[in-house]
């Protein structure tokens, strides 16, 4: 790969026509209009999920002469806007130094203020008390007190725009710690010679990290007797572009990526009468040369720019203040302030007559302004993208030296794929199906999953109640509905209603043309049979007596509702591997259809409206006398 300097020029506008959606990858289809004449079409960059191998240029009304594929590595970092931000934080950090500067000289002053007070002058016994002149004291005290009042309020102001400003320093830094960041991405150009024209130019390739799911709805409609099918797709994508206004195509295909045959190698047994043994030079292939390490790449300016934003942005506001108590006020210190203002105002008030004052000292303390961030070295011009210039060939390398061999495993050219269940390669049961959008559609890139309709259909279906009354009290509603459909349906979960009313979900298999499936709609809740077992035992035999156990069973079973209902009533009775022992089954009322192997009756009613109908049967168990009966189960 030889990495040129590129300079970007305006792409063609190739919107998204067609998408076709696979079980791992979606191929994107772009059409774009082109005029008369020689001309050289540069497509929109391509997000990195694209194969290069997939690219496709194809013209109708034009000839394509040559098409060139270019790898993109965008440094993804503005440096124009990286300097500006930096630069912005700087001042804000100066301003806050700064406000901060002034505010614990404020802070120092006010606190002076507060310490100072009249003090009558120590008693002297050798001397008279002294007599003071209170004429002053009124002037001094008002002015200390209007002083410090001036001192707060300018406080308060500072304060509020330190917080304004340290909200705005906030911003700065988030936005400095997003852009220093953010990682480099990648793509790839394509560019189309032409020749000829007018015409449209359409641009094919396959993107990965694309999928979808087959879903349905199933909605009951008890007053038509029909099924409402609604079959969609759930679409996801994080390919790095958004398919916009696209019509799509699900597919349950498995699209192939490898374009070099495999070889077979010869194979000769007996090829001459007479084996004779020959010398074989030995094949060495030479080994290749040690790669040289690269040279060490020296930093670009974006590399030094992102780490400069995070070291700006890492900045906290405590370390703001640390610096702005000395290195802002730059020409004298906060004490320096105080001092001169109490030297200059508060020691000379106009006839003020005063013994003595106690002003506090504190240490002074000389803080370094800020260092400045480390100058840049001299770069070349910032460039938005490189670009490696790929070449991509049909033909598979060839190998060092010649193999020889014969081996029943796969060819090096064949590539499993291992997909999941849910996936429509999967769900599909090996049919290569499509199916199309209803409307064009908008999947966006990493912005989760759309559900898109594919069709709706109507099938009738036919509505019964399934009980089990020996196992559960109540009724389960089924439906059974055949596929009209010419085209298989892949498997999927389905979402079940009862008209308007959720029943609960279900796994549809695949489902072909003409098949019959059975689908839950929930409990009925409004039937519940009733069963009773009614045992009488008696003996058999002259010499050799055995014990019989004769069952009867009754189910009852009303219809609350105004029309006939279809009902499938499942009992069972015993069976048995024991030659001792002989179950026989005596009678049916009305007549059960029995599997001899698990023993399960069923019964096919329609019962009518507000009416109750009676199923009955019996059974004998017949073992020698003493035995005790144990029950196990087995499931089938």
């Amino acid at each position: 790969m030889v990495l040129l300097p590129l300079v970007l020029a305006a792409a063609v506008d190739a919107p998204m026509t067609e998408v076709t959606v696979f079980s791992d990858r979606a191929r994107v289809v772009r059409t774009a209009t082109v005029g008369a004449g020689a001309q050289t079409v540069e497509w929109p960059v391509l997000p990195q999920t694209v194969e290069p191998q997939s690219v496709r240029v194809e013209a109708s009304g034009a000839e394509v002469k040559r098409v060139d594929l270019a790898r993109l590595e965008d440094d993804a970092l503005p440096t124009d806007e990286a300097k500006k931000l930096i630069a912005e934080l700087q001042k804000a950090d100066d301003a806050l130094a700064r406000l901060q500067g002034e505010a614990t000289a404020l802070d120092v002053q006010m606190a002076q203020l507060q310490r100072l007070g009249l003090k009558a002058p120590p008693e002297n016994a050798e001397r008279p008390p002294a007599k003071l002149n209170a004429s002053g004291w009124s002037q001094a005290l008002a002015f200390v007190s209007d002083s410090l009042a001036k001192s707060q309020a300018r406080r308060r102001e500072l304060n509020q725009k330190l917080e304004t400003l340290q909200q705005e320093r906030r911003a700065l830094a988030e936005k400095a710690r997003l852009l220093g960041a953010s990682a480099k991405r990648f793509g790839w150009k394509v560019t189309a010679q032409l020749a000829g024209g007018p015409g449209t130019v359409k641009l094919t390739y396959f993107v990965t990290r694309a999928r979808w799911y087959p879903i349905y709805d199933l909605a009951l409609n008890s007053d038509t007797g029909q099924v409402a099918v609604s079959f969609s797709g759930l679409v996801s994508q994080e390919s790095g572009e958004d398919w916009a206004d696209a019509a799509l195509r699900l597919s349950t295909a498995v699209p192939t990526t490898q374009v070099t045959l495999p070889k077979l190698l010869t194979w000769k047994i007996g090829e001459r009468e007479r084996f004779i043994p020959t010398p074989t030079p030995v094949r060495e292939s030479a080994r290749p040369v040690p790669m040289v390490p690269p040279l060490p790449r020296a930093p670009k300016e974006d590399d030094l720019l992102r780490s400069q934003l995070l070291q700006v942005a890492a900045a906290e506001s405590q370390t703001v203040e640390e610096k702005g108590r000395g290195a802002a006020v730059r020409k004298r210190t906060a004490l320096e302030f105080a001092d001169d203002a109490v030297e200059g105002e508060l020691l000379s008030p106009s006839g003020a007559s005063m013994e003595s004052f106690e002003v506090a000292e504190s240490d002074k303390r000389k803080n370094e302004a800020p260092a400045p961030p480390p100058a840049l070295p001299a770069a070349p011009a910032p460039r938005a993208m490189r670009e490696e210039r790929v070449t991509l060939t049909n033909s598979a390398p060839e190998p060092s030296a010649p193999t020889f061999g014969f081996s029943l495993a796969p060819p090096s050219a064949y590539r499993g794929q291992s997909l999941s269940a849910d996936l429509p390669a999967v769900a599909g049961g090996g049919y290569d199906l499509v199916y199309p959008s209803l409307q064009k559609e908008t999947v966006p890139s990493g912005k989760g999953a759309r559900k898109v309709a594919l069709f709706t259909e109507a099938w009738p279906v036919k509505v019964e109640r399934k009980l089990y009354p020996a196992l559960f009290p109540e009724a389960f509603l089924v439906a059974e509905l055949k596929n009209p459909s010419a085209q298989p349906l892949p498997a999927g979960n389905a979402s079940l209603f009862v008209g308007e009313d959720p029943s609960g979900t279900a796994r549809l298999k695949l489902v072909s043309p003409g098949e019959v499936l059975t689908l839950p709609l929930g409990i009925d809740r409004s039937l519940r049979p009733v069963r009773n077992v009614k045992v009488v035992q008696s003996e058999e035999g002259i010499i050799s007596k055995d014990e019989v156990s004769r069952y009867t069973v009754t189910i009852e079973l009303a219809n609350p509702y105004r029309a006939a209902m279809n009902v499938r009533m499942v009992d069972q009775v015993p069976v048995t591997t024991d030659k001792d022992v002989t179950i026989k089954l005596l009678e049916s009322k009305p007549m059960a259809t029995q599997d001899s192997r698990t023993g399960a009756l069923e019964w096919r009613l329609n019962v009518p409206p507000a009416q109750k109908t009676v199923v009955a049967f019996t059974y004998t168990v017949k073992r020698p006398k003493g035995w005790k009966l144990y029950q196990s189960e087995e499931r089938p």
